[in-house]
């Protein structure tokens, strides 16, 4: 059965619109450059405050030359990436990789155990299976799902210096989340280094808020309706110098019969499956892009209730949760950055977390 996907990167004007909205320049000479590029099969958009003109243009096009040079050593669909020589040589050799090759698989390594096996960099064949970066995705049957979910073994990631190689010959990489976050990480650094000092980078959803607005304000980064057809919004985060990023609203399936569930294109690594649970989307604010691929998608694997507290219990990050019924949680220090506007058709509860130990008497 043919899978529908509900345009998974759309443009990003209407959200430049509305997070670009300003009041003014700090100088005569200064001013505002933007550009737009496609990179890893989403739209991405860089607007940067310049005090000189070249300046800004000069910068928008380096960040992006280095946005591209990230896609190109990981992005798994990109026939000469690194990681789809590594795919490519499973269980034959290993592959030599670049330092920050080594340093994302290191990552992607911690975090499974960090999250119990959600996060996991090994759903290559999975997410070919299901063509969820092709034209057309399809629903598997049920044992194609259970074969190629045997073949997802992290034990068969070898790490030797900057040798990686799959022992398992059906063995798959896959960093293509970890990728985009490290990307908006990577973008932003190049801005800094050049004296960009205020500005935002999107990747499609995702959202990195370099510095202050003019005037010392904080920025205002929009959240989208899910499933919304028009890129609705329903409230917006004030954020300085930080990183937005969301699993799930931007990604929504349903089968091609018009059934009336929706699917995220998610994989779920406990069941080979799309993740479909209580939760619509989420969305963790944090230093970096890269914390904040990790941990948005390993909550919303987890449902509310689990991805609720790995949140809390995380360093240095706080979340959203937009539940399929239209009910906001957010993490306490979320609270006040957070704004509902649409307040006829989502509302706001807090989160009740009982004590385990209660639950045992």
């Amino acid at each position: 059965m043919l899978l529908q996907i509900k345009n998974k990167y759309p443009s990003m004007i209407f959200l430049m619109v509305i997070i670009f909205t300003l009041s003014g320049c700090t100088s005569p000479d200064s001013g505002w450059s933007d550009n737009q590029m496609t990179i890893m099969n989403t739209s991405s958009e860089i607007r940067v405050l310049y005090q000189d003109r070249s300046l800004g243009s000069d910068a928008i096009s380096e960040a992006f030359e280095r946005m591209l040079e990230i896609e190109s050593a990981f992005f798994t669909h990109h026939a000469p990436s690194q990681i789809s020589r590594i795919n490519a040589s499973a269980g034959i050799s290993p592959v030599s990789v670049d330092d920050e090759v080594r340093f994302l698989v290191e990552e992607g390594l911690r975090h499974y155990e960090l999250s119990g096996g959600l996060f996991h960099i090994g759903l290559g064949n999975l997410t070919a299976l299901w063509g969820l970066n092709s034209e057309q995705p399809h629903i598997p049957d049920a044992d194609a799902i259970a074969t190629t979910l045997a073949t997802a073994k992290i034990e068969s990631v070898q790490l030797t210096g900057n040798e990686i190689m799959m022992l398992d010959r059906e063995s798959s990489l896959d960093l293509d989340e970890l990728a985009k976050g490290y990307a908006l990480d990577e973008a932003a650094r190049v801005l800094r280094d050049l004296g960009i000092v205020s500005g935002l980078i999107t990747l499609g959803d995702d959202v990195y808020v370099l510095g202050e607005k003019p005037g010392g304000d904080s920025w205002h980064v929009w959240i989208k309706k899910p499933f919304a057809p028009n890129h609705e919004m329903l409230g917006y985060l004030e954020v300085i110098n930080l990183a937005v990023i969301t699993t799930g609203n931007d990604t929504s399936v349903n089968f091609i019969d018009n059934d009336a569930e929706y699917y995220h294109q998610v994989i779920d690594p406990r069941t080979g499956r799309l993740v479909s649970n209580d939760l619509a989307s989420v969305t963790v604010v944090t230093d970096t892009g890269l914390d904040g691929s990790v941990y948005s998608m390993t909550a919303f694997i987890m449902g509310l209730d689990e991805g609720y507290r790995y949140l809390l219990e995380a360093p240095g990050l706080e979340g959203l949760f937009i539940t399929k019924d239209n009910i906001i949680y957010t993490t306490p220090g979320l609270t006040e950055m957070f704004q509902l506007i649409d307040e006829e058709n989502y509302t706001m509860e807090i989160m009740v977390i009982e004590d385990e130990a209660d639950n045992d008497q």
